[in-house]
């Protein structure tokens, strides 16, 4: 049967259910995935189709929905049912709103409206097409929707032939839905029917009924990683086949010729039809140009009109009536072409094709075929052409069409079965080039040249043309950003756009405004060119390997010559060269003069990558963004200062604070007060370069005096409040959040500062009002699941778990970034519960971080690594405090062991102790207690724990006192005398760790980083030393550490001391 009947069964009472607006797009809508706060809920339906074999049919269906959500109300407000009106008859027997309270309320006819379906109103043509709009009245969350209609047709569109199929609904969305197919006893069908779903069988008075009855139990909401899963099924289940597919074609020759004979009717070549194909192809000398010409005519000048193959009619109109209308769905702007082509005596013929799906060629059914495109052979070749596909270069087929069977239906020879080129017939690649230049005063003006050939150029080609001359600007400024620049943009040059036998090209200028902060010493600077496009999405740790799709051979090449102001030395990145079966990659970098020119080649080899090669893949992958990653390094030789001026002096303080340069924002902005102490910023951002150098107790002051000097200052007192944080002194922090929200009530990132340490002060209440808040204003996904955790625990302690689990499932939806897997894990660990969810959260974080963990080298360290360290220790904590709630103390102990020794954090150490006091160890448990409770961030209850078992306070002042030297002693390595003679001097190493296999760690390199020279030699020695690090037994890991050796002229000793990773990351170290 038609596409418009198949889909009324399979689809139309579930898109009219989602409030679909049409049936008719060359994308088929998909029935919504099941959700655990689901809209609506499909309580029966049946449905009853009967064929006749003249071709005829006739549907009632029957549907009864429940209304769950205020979701579900927008989406059944108003029902729209299509049918095309040549061929068929559409009656609505019956629509009912049935109330919780029982009530019934009938709609009444005059509620229903036949309209004409917009595609008619785009192309009147297709003016058969026809819509019945239904406004539902005074539905309400609870209602039951119930209602009946029927399908019939008056006229076969095929006469002799009917064809089906149909994939039944997911148990998530309907609880019971029954289907029978009533069919003529005597006429053989094929019919194929899924393994699941197998029909009852009669028959009776000549005819034959099928019948197929689903039930299924209520759905429950599921925990998010079932629904997760899920998804991934439902991904999987995309091209699979239909459940049911029915058809009376008895072969794919049958099909081939009566579309042909569809086609043949219409495609004839009219004197009008010559002269225009005469016109075109005048200048043209080989078949090749002549199509291309006709090609071309026909894909940009033919509009297309998105109606997929078989709704409405198959019958392509006649060519000459689409030529004067100038417009046409696929069917007829093929016909259009094969005329044209016919009329100068190449012969082009159609094939039938599906855009989205596998054919299966057991079931010869039109029901296969959404689309239509042109074949031809050319110089001995079959090729393949997409009118519809505006802007697609001669012999173009996009990514959804390629490698696909379809039916070629040959004019002299039976149609056959064929499959589409799984690769354009040349190479398709894109071209970027930057020509740069960086001001003095840090801006950067380029000239970009944009060049594509190939799939990408499509969609940039239909933009261009769509959009008015006077708006290209803006698809410039988008190009631009893709390059990471933030500026504008000027003089767009377009060239070929008409010529699609030419590649397209973009080229603008562009400036932006300090690129280059001219008054840092040095700067690390990111290179203007895009990410290669290389997939990048992985099962979860632990599952099977999957197949990497690449994609046709593509070639990427990006260069750029950046020309830097004078008075600047620049380093340049390392070059990269990969090397590989299915794809290359390389990269050059050097200096000329003060010219440095850069180019990045990626080369796809292959479609795909096979699954048993897809760790090399993520290796081949993270060695690209690592080259992608790698800065520019420029160092200022002038000693350029800031103009003495208010506006001059203010610009050069912010600019600093952007360089992280806060010693130099401080020493700008004190004479900037002295210069104008009542400046209506100058207090505040004094503060901020205060804060960031550490200098805290100058931080609060210099806010103290912005507010005295402006009570209402916008940011001020959200900046004291982070002041009194540091200091503890939260009551005051507090209090002046709360002021902040007086001034600016909507403002996200103190709501979310105040929520977190309300959270801290255990003001649960107040903490679960103000974090909701916070919620509803932040739409960064990481900073969002933080927020929802956060508001989690809350919940929990204030006894609202299910409200508190709502929130930690949604955290892991809006962002599973390893930290809010970690940050959920840990939650649910604290309040013991779903101990094994939280422990597979922990190890997929700790899993991640691993992986970004390996394979490093000291030779170019990025200071990233130690952050990436300080949160793999976070993560290991987590994963050993969710053994010890498992009564596993020595795993949690190897775990948080390690982290306790990289970060030194109160809470670690406080879980430490905690384990050994559950082991006996009280001593051991005594110490730890005593070091936890006066290192960073301390938790309260570890000096109750450690008063608890020493048994008074003045032994807990001993203890602690005392505890403050054992921390630093605790990463500190004697070395003796180095020196002859001895002098005061010390420098930077970095150290690299691997696992020794037995919970310890064992030194696997050495690199003198900077400082005095006369401790480079001593590598060597460093190399067998006995280190504070220890490794989990099972983990892979490597651990890069930061270490400060000094050596003292008054007693010749020389130590090594070991940086906590949470402060190492703050020191770029630069190596020689």
């Amino acid at each position: 049967m038609p596409v418009l009947f198949v889909r009324r069964i399979q689809e139309l009472a579930f898109l009219v259910l989602l409030g679909a607006a049409s049936l008719c797009a060359q994308q088929e809508p998909a029935p919504q995935p099941a959700t655990t706060e689901q809209a609506f809920l499909i309580e029966k339906r049946y449905a009853y189709l009967r064929f006749e074999n003249d071709g005829l049919y006739h549907l009632t269906q029957e549907i009864r929905v429940r209304l769950l959500t205020q979701a579900a109300i927008g989406q059944f407000g108003q029902l729209i049912f299509e049918y095309a009106a040549e061929t068929e008859r559409f009656e609505l027997d019956f629509l009912r709103v049935q109330k919780a309270d029982g009530e019934v309320v009938t709609v009444e006819p005059s509620a229903m409206q036949e309209l004409t379906a917009p595609v008619s109103r785009e192309a009147p043509i297709y003016t058969d097409w026809r819509q019945r709009h239904v406004t539902v009245p005074t539905l309400q969350v609870g209602d039951t929707l119930v209602y009946r209609f029927r399908l019939e047709t008056h006229t076969p569109l095929v006469p002799g032939h009917f064809w089906f199929e149909h994939s039944f609904l997911p148990a998530t969305m309907i609880l019971e839905e029954i289907l029978e197919i009533d069919l003529p006893a005597d006429r053989p069908v094929h019919l194929k029917t899924a393994v699941a779903f197998q029909p009852e069988v009669r028959e009776a008075a000549g005819r034959r009924i099928y019948r197929w009855h689903q039930t299924h139990p209520r759905p429950e909401a599921e925990p998010a990683e079932a629904e997760k899963k899920k998804e991934q099924e439902n991904e999987e289940e995309k091209d699979k086949l239909a459940d049911i597919q029915l058809s009376t074609f008895t072969s794919w020759e049958e099909i081939g010729r009566w579309y042909g004979a569809l086609e043949r009717e219409q495609r004839a070549v009219t004197e009008t039809i010559r002269a225009q194909a005469e016109a075109l192809t005048r200048d043209r000398k080989t078949p090749r140009e002549k199509l291309e010409a006709l090609y071309k005519f026909v894909n940009q000048k033919i509009r297309y009109v998105s109606l997929s193959f078989g709704v409405g009619h198959y019958r392509p109109h006649k060519a000459e009536q689409v030529l004067a209308n100038r417009y046409g769905d696929c069917k007829d702007k093929h016909t259009l072409l094969a005329a044209l082509a016919e009329a100068v005596g190449i012969e082009v013929v159609p094939v039938l094709i599906h855009s989205e799906r596998t054919l299966d060629p057991e079931v010869p059914s039109p029901r296969q075929f959404n689309h239509l495109v042109s074949a031809v052979t050319l110089d001995g070749r079959t090729e393949y052409l997409d009118t519809t596909t505006e802007g697609a270069p001669f012999g173009l087929l996009m990514p959804s069409l390629r490698g696909k069977k379809a039916l070629l239906i040959a004019r002299r020879e039976p149609a056959r079965l064929v499959e589409t080129p799984a690769d354009p017939p040349f190479l398709q690649w894109h071209r970027i080039q930057v020509y740069g230049t960086i001001k003095n005063e840090g801006e950067l003006e380029a000239d970009l040249r944009y060049q594509f050939r190939g799939e990408d150029e499509v969609p940039l080609r239909q933009a261009l043309r769509r959009l008015p001359q006077a708006n290209w600007k803006n698809l410039a400024q988008a190009l631009a950003l893709l390059l990471g620049l933030e500026g504008e943009v000027a003089d767009l040059q377009v060239t070929a756009l008409e010529e699609m036998a030419e590649p397209l090209r973009l080229e603008f200028r562009f400036s932006q405004s300090k690129y280059l902060n001219r008054f840092a010493r040095s700067a690390q600077l990111q290179l203007p060119l895009p990410q290669m496009t290389l997939p990048d999405e992985f099962p979860e740790a632990g599952a099977p390997p999957k197949e990497i799709e690449l994609g046709s051979p593509y070639q990427t090449e990006y260069r750029i010559e950046l020309e830097l102001p004078e008075g600047y030395t620049a380093r340049t990145p390392v070059p990269v060269r990969l090397e590989r079966d299915y794809a290359t990659y390389r990269s050059d970098y050097r200096l000329e003069g003060r010219k440095l020119i850069a180019e990045r080649h990626l080369q796809k080899r292959q479609r795909t990558v096979p699954a048993e090669r897809m760790r090399d893949y993520q290796v081949f992958l993270r060695a690209v963004r690592a080259d992608e990653g790698q800065t520019l390094a420029v160092t200022r030789t002038s000693s350029d200062q800031p103009p003495n001026t208010s506006l001059g002096l203010f610009e050069a303080g912010e600019e600093a604070l952007r360089a992280n340069r806060s010693k130099d924002a401080v020493s700008i902005l004190k004479r900037l007060v002295e210069l104008e102490p009542e400046h209506p910023e100058a207090w505040n951002k004094l503060g901020e370069a205060y804060l960031h150098s550490g200098q805290i107790q100058m931080a609060l002051e210099a806010f103290d005096r912005q507010i005295a000097l402006n009570p209402y200052h916008e940011a001020a007192y959200r900046n004291r409040a982070q002041v009194h944080s540091i200091l503890r002194n939260h009551q005051a922090a507090i209090a002046d959040y709360r002021k902040q929200l007086e001034i600016k009530p909507l403002d996200a990132a103190t709501l979310t500062s105040l929520g977190m340490l309300l959270l801290q002060e255990k003001q649960y209440d107040e903490a679960a009002e103000v974090l909701d808040k916070a919620i509803r204003l932040n739409t960064n996904p990481q900073l969002l699941s933080a927020l929802r955790v956060s508001l989690g625990q809350a919940l929990l302690h204030l006894g609202r778990r299910e409200e508190a689990l709502e929130q930690i499932d949604a955290a892991t939806e809006d962002s599973p970034h390893p930290n809010t897997l970690n940050n959920v894990a840990y939650v649910l660990a604290v309040h013991n519960l779903e101990l094994d969810r939280a422990q597979r959260y922990a190890e997929q974080a700790v899993a991640a971080a691993t992986e970004n963990l390996r394979n490093l080298s000291l030779d170019r360290l990025e200071p990233t690594k130690f952050i990436e360290v300080a949160a793999l220790a976070a993560y290991w904590d987590t994963l050993g405090w969710i053994y010890f709630r498992k009564g596993d103390l020595e795993r949690a102990e190897s775990y948080i062991h390690a982290a306790w020794l990289l970060t030194q954090r109160g809470e670690v150490g406080d879980h430490l102790g905690q384990i050994y006091e559950q082991q006996g160890k009280k001593d051991l448990a005594v110490r730890i207690y005593a070091q936890a409770a006066v290192a960073t961030q301390p938790l309260p209850e570890t000096r109750e724990r450690l008063l608890a078992l020493v048994g008074n306070e003045r032994k807990v002042e001993e203890l602690t006192l005392k505890a403050l030297n054992e921390l630093s002693e605790a990463r500190t390595v004697a070395l003796g005398r180095l020196l002859e003679p001895p002098q005061t001097v010390h420098a930077d190493f970095l150290l690299l760790f691997v696992p020794d296999g037995a919970g310890g760690a064992r030194l696997q390199a050495v690199r003198f980083a900077e400082g005095a020279e006369v401790l480079r030699g001593f590598t060597e020695k460093l190399q067998q030393l006995d280190y504070p690090v220890r490794i989990p037994p099972d983990s892979q890991v490597q651990i890069p550490r930061r270490a400060i050796l000094s050596c003292g002229e008054a007693t010749g000793q020389c130590l090594l001391v070991l940086v906590l990773v949470v402060n190492a990351a703050s020191r770029i170290v630069t190596l020689p």
